[in-house]
């Protein structure tokens, strides 16, 4: 089975974009400007396409675009031992992440095949594509003004625009599977407009273009000096199963991911004049919380890989 993106993320390291370290110092009526400087390695983004594997490097996206012919078995209903037949099957896939830009992560891939019938199976190699995007492991620093006082937690406000076709799409099976994740909650279903991806957010709402945006958000809780007591991470992902015993199918996908608010614990807004740094290493990425008396600072621990491959898993499963 090909590598998933995720999965080539963390065992091709040295292959993927850098990480970063990004200042955002808050400007007067709620504006800001943005300073990016690349220091490591913890914003990462790959796809897999018909076997094919791409990772991001420096600021180049991932993308892969080729076709591949595929040997399958036609399948009828009454008939049986029909001939094989051969077809020439074309999937892309895009992924990128970017911290610092007005999409922080985007995925993009498609499929396309000219045979419209039931297969029993393709013999060629797999022909399912997938592009996945995270920003992991951050940590947070705030500096307030001379004489501010220092919060005690921020509330990180993001925002995902996908196909309204997405919606509800990770059930268990089918033919695609597009979903975000973030820390405390490992897969985030795509709501369909009118409901929302987590809770308090307001619910999803439809596009003129045809997209839903929803809205997600993560607490990082401050120490006294303003350094946050554990990191966080987020990324998106899309698959597409291509002709593996399903009919075939013409499909596309496109997920934004954008941070579009730093407030305090409560919502309200962080003062302009206070400075966030965001620090982002690689490794394995913290997902899931594991409460603890009177902290967070035990965290399990949940690879992006880990998530895709039990997505992949229940998928084959059902």
């Amino acid at each position: 089975m090909p590598a998933s993106p995720a999965r080539c993320m963390m065992l091709h390291a040295e292959r993927l974009c850098p990480g970063f370290v990004l200042f955002l110092v808050f400007g007067l009526m709620g504006t800001s400007q943005a300073d990016v400087i690349y220091t490591g390695n913890g914003a990462t983004a790959g796809v897999t396409v018909f076997g094919q594997v791409a990772n991001q490097t420096g600021a180049s996206p991932a993308s892969i675009l080729t076709t591949e012919p595929v040997t399958f078995t036609p399948y009828t209903v009454g008939l049986i031992n029909q001939p094989q037949q051969t077809v020439t099957v074309s999937g892309s896939a895009m992924a990128s992440a970017t911290p610092g830009a007005g999409s922080l992560l985007q995925v993009g891939d498609s499929f396309s095949s000219p045979y419209q019938g039931l297969t029993v199976g393709a013999s060629s190699a797999g022909t399912s594509v997938d592009a996945g995007a995270s920003w992991g492991n951050v940590t947070t620093t705030v500096t307030p003004p001379a004489g501010g006082s220092m919060p005690g937690a921020l509330r990180l406000e993001f925002q995902v625009n996908y196909p309204a076709a997405d919606a509800n799409l990770y059930n268990g099976g089918g033919m695609r599977s597009s979903y975000a994740y973030f820390t405390g909650t490992p897969i985030a279903i795509l709501p369909a407009a009118g409901s929302a991806l987590q809770n308090g957010e307001a619910p999803a709402q439809a596009q003129a273009n045809g997209t839903v945006t929803a809205g997600f958000h993560v607490d990082v809780p401050l120490s006294t000096k303003g350094v946050s007591t554990s990191s966080f991470s987020v990324g998106v992902a899309s698959w597409l199963q291509g002709m593996i015993g399903s009919p075939p199918y013409n499909q596309q996908d496109a997920i934004k991911l954008s941070l579009v608010g730093i407030d305090l614990a409560n919502g309200t807004a962080l003062p302009s004049n206070y400075t966030v740094t965001f620090n982002s290493v690689a490794g394995p990425m913290q997902l899931v919380p594991t409460p603890e008396p009177a902290t967070l600072a035990g965290w399990g621990v949940l690879t992006a890989f880990g998530a895709l491959a039990a997505r992949r898993m229940r998928l084959r499963a059902a």
